[in-house]
């Protein structure tokens, strides 16, 4: 479960489907609103690399643009192309500000460098 919760801004800011891209702690993440739902993943294909913010959502999935790699939005999970599961984030909405958590191990590491 995550410790470490980081703002990435306000529900109005987000558009239906649209992936934004953060950097959170040394992490690179997609973030969407998708049929009033927050879901949160790795921006990186498990496959080649690309970021997933050039993707788009259809049915449920999240697909790469270069292979078409298909994941399952809510879990991560591989569904087809030459993909491996995708790391997914916790999102929760606070009073209307989007947070996203990190790994435990992520807010250690983070707080180490900052010791």
């Amino acid at each position: 479960m995550p410790s470490n919760y980081h703002s990435i801004g306000p529900v109005a800011r987000f558009t239906e489907s649209k992936i934004r891209r953060f950097f959170l702690d040394g992490h690179e993440i997609g973030v969407v609103l998708y049929k009033e739902r927050f879901y949160a993943f790795s921006n990186r294909c498990t496959h080649n690399d690309f970021q997933m913010h050039f993707g788009y959502i259809e049915d449920d999935f999240l697909w790469c643009p270069i292979h078409y790699g298909q994941y399952d939005l809510a879990t991560g999970h591989a569904i087809s192309g030459p993909i491996t599961d995708l790391k997914s984030y916790e999102v929760r909405v606070i009073e209307g500000d989007v947070q996203i958590g990190l790994p435990e191990e992520a807010a250690e590491a983070a707080e180490t460098l900052d010791s």
